[in-house]
């Protein structure tokens, strides 16, 4: 057992009684602490009965699926989410990403692969040692990267744990071109994840695709923020 995980809190979601079990046997056994859920309901009960570190997620469920649950999730939550499902074409891959997953694990998987991707998601939601302080302003955006909060005029803008990591690491360096292989390790996925992702940003930067203002593509290269000249990044307090 890793005592270092008991504080950690993970909900399990499958409509299939054998694999939630055996799921969340498994993870016991790593040191997590887990709750299960069959549906959609239960799901939300949970969520509002307990503080849920990181929810892993079936896709093909009965009532409601994984995919339409994470989109009504991330209205008003940004708890990291897991798909873990059968379905494991490309496709189903990436509209779970654009629901709003943090990353997404076919069945069946290598436990190992499930407890590593648990630990990479978890570990953007932690305190990094040596973070930047401070505010960066981009038009009128405003992103606290002691909190990893992005809000605009003065209203929070919801981001999900993958898109708050991406941003972070593009507003440490402000004006400045990230690489593609640095953004994956930001964003603990694969280059077509990555890319899902800055789309996802975009849209709530309400950024022109084919002319982003903020979030520029540089080709061959990677991406980066565009701030303010006027407006470096603002001292913490």
């Amino acid at each position: 057992m890793n005592n270092a995980h008991r504080h950690v809190h993970l909900l399990v979601v499958d409509d299939d009684d054998r694999i939630r079990d055996l799921l969340s046997r498994i993870l016991v056994r790593e040191g997590y602490w887990c709750s299960k859920a069959a549906d959609s309901q239960q799901v939300r009960a949970l969520l509002r009965a307990f503080k849920i570190d990181l929810i892993i997620l079936d896709v093909m469920m009965p009532d409601e699926d994984g995919v339409q649950l994470t989109h009504d999730l991330r209205r008003d939550n940004s708890i990291p989410i897991i798909m873990h499902s059968a379905l494991g074409d490309i496709e189903s891959r990436l509209e779970g990403l654009n629901a709003g997953a943090d990353d997404y694990l076919p069945k069946p998987c290598d436990t190992r692969e499930l407890v590593a991707k648990i630990e990479a998601v978890l570990t953007r939601t932690r305190e990094v040692t040596g973070k930047p302080s401070g505010k960066i302003r981009f038009g009128d955006f405003l992103f606290d990267l002691d909190r990893r909060e992005l809000t605009r005029s003065d209203d929070p803008v919801k981001l999900t744990e993958s898109e708050a990591a991406l941003l972070w690491h593009l507003a440490r360096h402000p004006n400045q071109p990230a690489s593609r292989s640095s953004l994956v390790a930001a964003s603990s996925a694969n280059g077509r994840a990555m890319d899902v992702i800055i789309t996802r940003l975009r849209a709530k930067l309400g950024e022109d695709a084919r002319n982003p203002r903020h979030l520029k593509t540089l080709r061959n290269v990677g991406y980066m923020l565009v701030a303010d000249p006027t407006h470096p990044i603002e001292p913490g307090r």
